[in-house]
């Protein structure tokens, strides 16, 4: 019998149809461990798959790496910046069981997008300490030819991204960057419209000093530092959350009943 033969005798029967009551066994609330999180989402079907992200950028040429830096480190973002710092300087000088140091001078915009960048530069190179890069022996013209070591000393002492009152309690431990971080999330999802398919995963922000919300995770190239769940889409970062080990997510949790928006 050849195979025309057994193709013909072969008979199909399509499977029974599902019963709409039938709940797969990974999906049973007893198999769950928190049931009140199996909440579904609702979501219109006519655009349930986008199965590519679309960009919305202001212009269509490529441009210098520093115009894509201004994008996402707007104006905003860098007066918060130039004035938190500012003030808190002069809170600091103002303090009078604090013994004289360097007088301050007004930090400005200009300057500090100046500090970020030899910032940016040293950390390619690798050094065991910036001080290398004016030290005589080791000077590096790139960065000692537009900064004395001083003012970049000084600069980072100070450098704060948001300035709370000294009555006020912290609500959260990342209280003090919130106001830059919420700031880079409106300009991270400005640009770029996801699709469906996206990635969650964590990452590290290397952190060696003394804090106890930062994670040690030997597998990773970051080895220790502060852990962010990130939302990314094919390489871009476009949605992030601090993670402590030891308040997680903070405040920032799932209402019972209620789908993450």
């Amino acid at each position: 019998m050849d195979r025309t033969q057994l193709l013909e005798k072969s008979h199909y029967e399509p499977p029974a149809p599902t019963p709409n009551s039938y709940i797969p066994p990974f999906q049973s609330r007893a198999n769950v461990k928190n049931p009140e999180f199996c909440v579904p989402i609702q979501i219109d079907e006519s655009r349930f798959y986008n199965d590519s992200h679309t960009r919305d950028l202001p212009f269509n040429e490529l441009r210098q790496p520093l115009y894509y830096f201004s994008l996402y480190f707007s104006k905003s973002i860098l007066s918060q910046i130039v004035d938190s710092t500012n003030a808190f300087a002069q809170r600091r000088r103002e303090d009078t069981t604090l013994p004289n140091s360097r007088l301050w001078k007004t930090l400005t915009r200009d300057e500090l997008l100046l500090w970020l960048g030899i910032m940016l530069y040293i950390s390619f190179l690798s050094l065991p300490s910036p001080s290398m890069c004016w030290d005589s022996k080791t000077r590096v013209r790139h960065v000692a030819d537009y900064m004395p070591e001083t003012r970049f000393q000084q600069i980072l002492r100070y450098i704060h991204t948001s300035l709370l009152p000294p009555d006020q309690p912290n609500t959260e431990w990342y209280d003090k960057v919130e106001p830059v971080a919420g700031l880079l999330r409106a300009n991270f999802r400005r640009y770029i419209s996801p699709a469906s398919c996206v990635a969650v995963d964590e990452m590290m922000v290397k952190c060696t000093g003394r804090t106890k919300h930062t994670v040690k995770i030997e597998r990773k190239p970051i080895k220790q530092g502060y852990k962010v769940l990130a939302l990314c889409v094919q390489g871009y970062l476009w949605d992030f959350f601090f993670w402590s080990r030891i308040d997680h997510l903070g405040t920032t949790i799932r209402v019972k009943n209620t789908p993450i928006q």
